[in-house]
């Protein structure tokens, strides 16, 4: 694939957004999550479709 152009004009990508039926406004920030180390020691596993950890 290879890029021909790019819209830099906000009005002009609101328009676009908008006629295609996307929101244009940006999702809210997830909370943080706590670093791997403090999530073993709480019992959360790395992931949270891991099992804890023991």
């Amino acid at each position: 694939m290879r890029l021909l152009a790019t819209i830099k004009d906000p009005k002009a990508i609101r328009k676009i957004l908008s006629h295609l039926g996307l929101s244009s406004d940006l999702p809210r920030p997830l909370p943080a999550r706590p670093p791997p180390s403090a999530a073993r020691q709480l019992g959360l596993g790395v992931l949270a479709l891991e099992s804890p950890v023991a």
